[in-house]
């Protein structure tokens, strides 16, 4: 492998990165807007769609767009802090929350590449049950379990209300996960012309419309 080649294989990886850590950084930012009881756990969570549906296409090479992504949604100012590693100790929260929603993307593509055929699509029975009962549920337990635990060892929140951010923040992350993973990996489909235009319309108007 040339050099040219490596370097190229490197821009093309770093590229991919940071298109996901600003999809995620946005989707998760307007997200946040939404109902929240700890500042963190929305009915919706756009973002855990995103990372699995990014995942399922790139693989664990998107980690660490993923976390950046992540970091950035949940840390409000620390482009404008000065001291960086005094910020996010103070906030270490914030990183394992991070951790937590990149590992949970990763891992819910692995379900999905693990039991079903190399090339993942949606118009199969076997895959879309895989997807629907398995992948988005148990990507969001890991999310969800890690999140909330971060928050109240934190002292965020208190246990009283452990179960309730749970509870909204495992549902919010499986409805992200329903609506925006299959429409990523539709379009990437088509953009590989592996799709039919059609099929990707219909998906894209049904997923706006929800």
């Amino acid at each position: 492998m040339t050099a040219f080649a490596i370097l190229q294989s490197f821009f093309k990886i770093f590229f991919i990165n940071l298109v996901v850590s600003i999809l995620y950084l946005i989707s998760g930012k307007l997200s946040l807007q939404l109902s929240s009881i700890d500042g963190y756990s929305v009915p919706v969570w756009p973002p855990a769609g995103i990372a699995l549906g990014f995942a399922i296409v790139f693989g664990k090479k998107i980690w660490p767009g993923l976390f950046l992504g992540a970091l950035l949604t949940n840390s409000n100012d620390l482009l404008t802090q000065s001291n960086f590693v005094s910020y996010l100790l103070k906030n270490f929260q914030n990183i394992i929350i991070a951790f937590g929603n990149s590992l949970g993307g990763i891992f819910g593509s692995f379900i999905i590449k693990k039991y079903s055929d190399n090339k993942f699509k949606f118009y199969y029975t076997r895959q879309i049950l895989l997807f629907f009962i398995l992948a988005g549920p148990v990507s969001s337990l890991i999310t969800s379990t890690i999140g909330v635990i971060s928050l109240y060892v934190s002292k965020i929140i208190y246990l009283e209300f452990v179960l309730k951010s749970w509870i909204t923040w495992w549902i919010g992350d499986s409805i992200g996960i329903i609506i925006f993973a299959p429409l990523i990996v539709v379009t990437w489909n088509w953009i590989r012309k592996e799709e039919e235009y059609l099929r990707v319309v219909i998906l894209t108007l049904t997923t706006m419309g929800t």
